[in-house]
């Protein structure tokens, strides 16, 4: 689950450009999502977020915002936020999911450590688990000095393509963590 502020800019665009990166029949079904720490469910994604997936091969498809719940979020094997501030909140509502939340950019940077000594990742459920608790237990090598991903809303359209260029490489450097090594 990728998690943002409003869920109507970046987790959506998150959202969407993994799961066009992670195809059908890349290996096992990988469940997607995205949430909003300060939303209400149902608002549309923003115009220029919409845009900017859809450059960088996302489909929005009529995104509408929802709002991080407890029973959601829990669920979820990997959590990925925008910001540390993200993070920190989160892990303040949440601190029995310390071992599952990362900043992306951390986590996707971190993706060739996590794999590395993992030679036939086949991306099972179980795989990813535990590549989740590798992360976990290497967390400070996975630090980033500059690991946010501004919020482009109400910015320009120029903000708006810096923030989809960061999402769409992050993106890129996160999805063999969702196929198995033989399609990498």
């Amino acid at each position: 689950m990728f998690v943002c502020t409003g869920n109507i800019c970046r987790s959506p665009m998150a959202e969407q450009l993994l799961r066009a990166r992670v195809t059908v029949d890349s290996g096992p079904p990988v469940s997607i999502a995205s949430a909003g720490l300060n939303t209400v469910d149902g608002v549309p994604m923003d115009s220029s977020s919409a845009q900017q997936s859809v450059l960088h091969g996302g489909v929005p498809d009529e995104a509408r915002s929802r709002k991080v719940s407890g029973v959601a979020i829990e669920r979820q094997d990997l959590i990925l936020t925008m910001t540390r501030a993200h993070q920190i909140e989160l892990l303040g509502r949440y601190p029995m999911l310390l071992s599952r939340v990362f900043v992306l950019r951390e986590f996707a940077f971190g993706v060739d450590e996590i794999l590395r000594p993992i030679s036939d990742w086949s991306s099972s459920d179980a795989e990813r688990r535990n590549g989740v608790l590798r992360a976990a237990s290497i967390r400070s090598r996975l630090k980033l000095a500059d690991s946010d991903i501004s919020d482009p809303f109400r910015k320009s359209d120029a903000i708006h393509s810096e923030v989809g260029l960061a999402i769409s490489r992050s993106i890129d450097l996160l999805s063999p963590f969702f196929r198995p090594r033989r399609q990498r």
